[in-house]
Parts: C-alpha cells; sequence; structure tokens
C-alpha cells in the first residue's frame, strides 16, 4: 500500500473519492475545451498597451467589476494564446470550491451535510462547465465559499487576527469580481450583525466597513455600467424563472429531482425536527436573497439576472437543501451519495450530452469546418456573423488564412445581401450564424445543401448551386398560389398576367387586406425547434411602398407571437416578381410548454400603404432546426 494512503482514515475515504470524482468532471477534456464568445471578448478586450488603456477602453464599457479583466491582462502576457493555461487558474478555483464546500457544510452542520452537498456540487453541469470558463463566475463562487468561511468563524467567536485579514482581502476582491458577488458578500456582512457577540461587533462593522470603503473608487463607474446596453439581450424573468432555474440545476433530470427530494424527506421523517437551525436560516437567506434582489431590479429596472449570476449563491442552495440529512446513518449517506453522483453524472454525459456540446466553441467550429470544407473544395464564397477577433485568433490555432466576408458589425438590409450573392459565382457558399431571413435568400441561389452542423449558438452551413448534393428536407411544404380563380372571398382581385400563364392576387389602390394562408401548425410539429420559412412574391411598381409580410401564431384564437418583415427592406421598384421571407426558429417566438394542439400559424400580407401592389405564392415550409441553440443552458430533446 502507498505511504499516504495508510494515514487516509475510512472517514475520509468518501471525501477523497468524491473530489477524485469531481477533479476528473472539471478537468475532463480541458485541452479541447473552446474559448467562448464571451471569453474571447475578455481576450480581445486586454490587448492594450497599458493596464489604464484597459480601464479606458474596456472596463467602463462593460458590465463587470474589473478584478477578472486586470488579472486576464497580466495573465495573458503569461499564457500568450495557449487556450489551457488561460483556462487554468479558473479549473484550479473550481476544483478547490469543492474543498471549500465541503467545509462550509461540515462547520456549519456535520460531515453527513457535507459529503452529500459536495457529491451533488462535483456532479452537475452549471459548476463543471463554469470550471473550464475563464470569465468571473467560478472565481466569484470559490471568492464567496472564502468569504463564507472566515465569516463563520467571526460569528462563532473563533477568529484571530488572519481570519479578519483574509476576510476583508476576499471580501474586497469579491466585491470586485462580480456585482452579484458583490451582493453575495453584502447580505453575508449585514446577517453577521445579528450573530455576533456583542464585544465583537465594533471589529465586525469595521472590517465590513473598510470592504464598502474600498469598494466606494468604483462606484462611479458602476453607475456608468448599469446603463450600458451591452446587457439589452437578456430579457425579463418569467414568471417560471425560479422553478425554470432549480431545473437547470438539476440538470432538467426528473429522477435527479425526485431522489434529491427522497432524500429531503425520508430526513426530515428520520429527524422530525430541524437541526441548527441558525444555519439553515442563513443557508436559506443566502441563496434565496439575491433572488429576490436580482428579480424586483430585473422586473423593475431592467434585466440583469441570467442563471450564471447566481452561481455564486448555489452553494448555500445545495447546502440548505441536504441540511436536514445530519441524522441519518453515516452509511446511508454514502449510498445516497453513490446514487447521487450515478444519477448525475449519467444525465450530465448521456442526457445533457456535455462534453461533445461543450467541446464545439462557437469561434472555433466556424474555423475548423470551413477549413475543412475549403480543403476539399476551394470554390467557397464564405459568409460569417461572429466578431472578427474570435475568427482571426482561431486562425492563427489552426494555421489557416481564408478569406472571408464578415456581416457580425453590419447586418445587411436583405435587398443588399441579394445584390452582393449576385455578384459572386463561386459553386460554393459557407455560412455561419447567419441570420434565417439571410439563408432564405441564401437557398435561392444556392438549393442545395452539403453540409450542415448544429450546435450550442450557432448554425453552420454549408450549400451549393450542384444539383447532386443533398436536398433540405421538409416537415411541411405548402403555397397559395391563386390558380384557383373561383375565389369567393376576393373574386375581383385575381389577375392573369399578360402572358396569360399565371394568376396573382392584385391589391388596388384603398385595399389594406388579402387573403390569409394558415396551417394547424400545432398538429404538424413535434417541438419548437423547428424552422419556419414564409415567403411572399411581390411585384412593385411603386417608388416605394410600405408593406407587411406578417407572420402570426394563434392559440384559441389569441395570438401569441407576431412578427412581420418589411416591403422596404427586400424589395426595389422593379417590373419583375421579388422574393420576400420571414424565417424563424420557433422557439424564438413560443416555449415548449405553449406547444398544443390548437396551434395556428397565420402568415398574409398587410398592405399599411393601401396602395397597389401585386402578390403571389404565399407560402410555409417548415423542417428541423437547431434542437442544440441553447442546449447548455436549457432542456432540449434528444
Amino acid at each position: 500500500m502507498l505511504p499516504f494512503l495508510r494515514k487516509i482514515s475510512l472517514e475520509q475515504f468518501p471525501f477523497i473519492l468524491i473530489t477524485f470524482i469531481g477533479t476528473i468532471l472539471f478537468s475532463y477534456n480541458i485541452f479541447n475545451s473552446p474559448l467562448t464568445t464571451d471569453e474571447l471578448s475578455a481576450i480581445y478586450r486586454s490587448n492594450y498597451n497599458s493596464l489604464s488603456d484597459v480601464f479606458k477602453y474596456s472596463i467602463v464599457k462593460d458590465v463587470h467589476p474589473p478584478l477578472t479583466q486586470v488579472f486576464l491582462y497580466f495573465w495573458l502576457k503569461v499564457s500568450n494564446t495557449n487556450i489551457f493555461f488561460i483556462k487554468l487558474p479558473f479549473l484550479l478555483m473550481g476544483i478547490a470550491s469543492i474543498f471549500l464546500i465541503f467545509r462550509l457544510a461540515n462547520n456549519w452542520f456535520n460531515k453527513n451535510v457535507a459529503l452529500l452537498s459536495t457529491a451533488f456540487f462535483v456532479s452537475i453541469q452549471f459548476v463543471i462547465m463554469y470550471s473550464q470558463i475563464a470569465r468571473p463566475y467560478i472565481s466569484g463562487l470559490f471568492l464567496c465559499l472564502i468569504v463564507a468561511l472566515q465569516w463563520t468563524k467571526m460569528i462563532e467567536n473563533k477568529a484571530k487576527t488572519l481570519h479578519y485579514i483574509l476576510y476583508l482581502a476576499f471580501g474586497i476582491l469579491s466585491a470586485y469580481n462580480h456585482y452579484f458577488g458583490t451582493l453575495q458578500i453584502a447580505i453575508i456582512g449585514l446577517m453577521g450583525i445579528f450573530f455576533i457577540q456583542k464585544k465583537q461587533l465594533l471589529k465586525y462593522i469595521t472590517v465590513n466597513f473598510l470592504i464598502g470603503l474600498c469598494f466606494l473608487p468604483f462606484i462611479t463607474i458602476m453607475i456608468q455600467q448599469m446603463n450600458y446596453d451591452g446587457i439589452d439581450y437578456l430579457t425579463k424573468p418569467s414568471l417560471n424563472y425560479i422553478l425554470d432555474y432549480i431545473y437547470y440545476i438539476f440538470q432538467y433530470s426528473l429522477l435527479s429531482v425526485l431522489f434529491t427530494i427522497s432524500i429531503v424527506v425520508y430526513s426530515i421523517v428520520k429527524t422530525q425536527k430541524i437541526v441548527n437551525k441558525k444555519y439553515t436560516l442563513i443557508t436559506f437567506s443566502c441563496f434565496v436573497l439575491p433572488i429576490i434582489i436580482g428579480l424586483s431590479y430585473s422586473i423593475s429596472v431592467r434585466p440583469v439576472m441570467p442563471f450564471r449570476s447566481l452561481l455564486f449563491s448555489l452553494p448555500f442552495l445545495i447546502i440548505f437543501i441536504f441540511s436536514f440529512s445530519q441524522k441519518i446513518k453515516p452509511v446511508l449517506t454514502i449510498i445516497f451519495c453513490g446514487i447521487m453522483l450515478t444519477i448525475n453524472i449519467f444525465t450530465l454525459i448521456t442526457k445533457r450530452n456535455h462534453y461533445t456540446i461543450f467541446e464545439k466553441g462557437i469561434a472555433k467550429i466556424a474555423v475548423s469546418k470551413t477549413t475543412e470544407l475549403i480543403k476539399e473544395e476551394e470554390n467557397h464564397y464564405v459568409v460569417f456573423n461572429t466578431p472578427d477577433f474570435d475568427i482571426q485568433f482561431y486562425q492563427r490555432q489552426f494555421n489557416s488564412n481564408f478569406d472571408y466576408s464578415n456581416i457580425y458589425d453590419s447586418i445587411p438590409l436583405p435587398k443588399e445581401f441579394r445584390e452582393t450573392l449576385k455578384k459572386h459565382g463561386n459553386e460554393n457558399i459557407i455560412v455561419f450564424n447567419l441570420p434565417l431571413n439571410l439563408l432564405s435568400i441564401v437557398k435561392e441561389y444556392y438549393p442545395n445543401q452539403r453540409y450542415l452542423d448544429y450546435g450550442f449558438n450557432y448554425n453552420f452551413y454549408c450549400f451549393s448551386k450542384t444539383k447532386n448534393q443533398k436536398e433540405i428536407t421538409l416537415i411541411i411544404d405548402t403555397t397559395m398560389s391563386f390558380e384557383k380563380t373561383n375565389d369567393q372571398n376576393h373574386p375581383n382581385n385575381i389577375v392573369l398576367d399578360s402572358n396569360l400563364t399565371n394568376h396573382y392576387y392584385h391589391f388596388n389602390k384603398g385595399e389594406e387586406w388579402g387573403p390569409l394562408l394558415s396551417i394547424p401548425i400545432g398538429k404538424l410539429i413535434s417541438n419548437n425547434y423547428c424552422i419556419v420559412e414564409s415567403k411572399i412574391e411581390v411585384l412593385n411598381h411603386n417608388k416605394e411602398h410600405n408593406g407587411l409580410l406578417v407572420f402570426e401564431i394563434v392559440n384559441a384564437e389569441n395570438s401569441i407571437a407576431w412578427r412581420s418583415s418589411d416591403t422596404k427592406d427586400w424589395i426595389k421598384p422593379s417590373n419583375n416578381w421579388q422574393d420576400m421571407y420571414f424565417s424563424v426558429q420557433l422557439n424564438e417566438l413560443i416555449k415548449k410548454n405553449q406547444l398544443n394542439n390548437n396551434l395556428k400559424l397565420n402568415v398574409y400580407f398587410w398592405n399599411q400603404d393601401k396602395k397597389a401592389i401585386s402578390i403571389d405564392n404565399i407560402s410555409i415550409k417548415i423542417s428541423e432546426g437547431n434542437h442544440l441553440i441553447y442546449s447548455l443552458l436549457e432542456d432540449f430533446p434528444n
């Protein structure tokens, strides 16, 4: 037997085993782990000649305190562009947090709670993913746990000078790491006033005052950041926000939820009372107060609370859940830990498919797949919708130097994009993260799909003009063509063209509403990840026309989603028929729980100007979409 193993007691072995499993889960595939868009943005914003420039041009225009950005500024001088070394400090903080959550749960409750909390902590996607992302999330969790441990010494009247110094130092670091970390330590600090002994109160208030005083110089910049529009993509939390968050923590696994509930119920029945009410109240307050404050601000002022902002309070939620298990037998605790690890790891790898999905980073895939396809066939026109820095970073990683067009900084109008495609005679086109309306135009000129790859936050397509390529498979393909001239609703609007070959619909001057194409979409699709492409052909002789192709989803006659495309963006004055589209992946408009058999999709043309205009061939095409688009954050069909 190895000498160090002799020093391990039977009681220590479960924790060591859980830590070992957690280290593997946190570290697995780290050498293939991509840099996310958020990480690449931080790297880009660290590429200044001086720290003062980082503050002036990066931090002031960010929505985070400066600690992580300042750290990356110096760390990148050591790690350079080596992705593993960029991520390494954050991975180490994630692994260290395994020990810290065990210590905290053990100090507040006992070893039963500590083992169960740690087993859950190491095996969920939320923690594992952010341990491999060089952003202020796992570092914030790490800092908050250290603060909580020092705080415990203080309120238990066991703190020495060193503990106060560590509390002060890590409290300041936490405040400067992330605003929800600032909130978390503020809550902990305020709660301590109710638990600290009176003779220690002055010292306690002083050390917390110093943390606030040290953060005071940044308040002006914080106010500037709060008015920055960089988080405008966040939506207001729904009524289901808390339930969605809890289900996300449990990796959308009903089995994991039920097993955890069974542990809690068994523990409560066995104990028949709450043991250690003080720390039960503290853990509950530490996870629920950030949610209440964040939700209140998000609803009343502006949305600021994606799930990742609650990573700092996650340990307190986990400890609270298992705090009722103090009195169960140690052997049963170990059995529960084993079952929990099995369920969570199985869910992580199979149901969530975490490592496979996470490995396929946005810019990484854009460059690697494009490089492969160009090697096979050089005649490609490449269009990306991704920051140039991200693409160029990975071009250096893969030693690839292909040319590409990038629309990231300026999405063209559809009519402009159509003219651009006309100028290129390439046999193939590669498009990455192209808006679906523009993708519909691509398929006009390149109707055959050569390659498709879907992943988290990206869509990668390669289309070809070559006829022997794979055609796109459609679930639904229906068209209103006006060739049936006995239209009872609009008998005077159906016109035969001058070649006597085609009937179309003509809006006379003063007419606003025309025909409607409606399909029972709820009965035809199985999930809300389908791509729906609605199209209409327009003949417009006027110099300018303001009409809308309307896309409406109706549930029992109540409109639940209404979107449109404007003729001004699509149609140029011409004697030729031109196509306009509204294309969308349905999950952008409706949630999974809104799918039912009563849903109808209505597509029609709203002639707002009431000017004369002609339309033809209103159509709806539905195909399978990207079910992985938000797969690291949301539930998705396997």
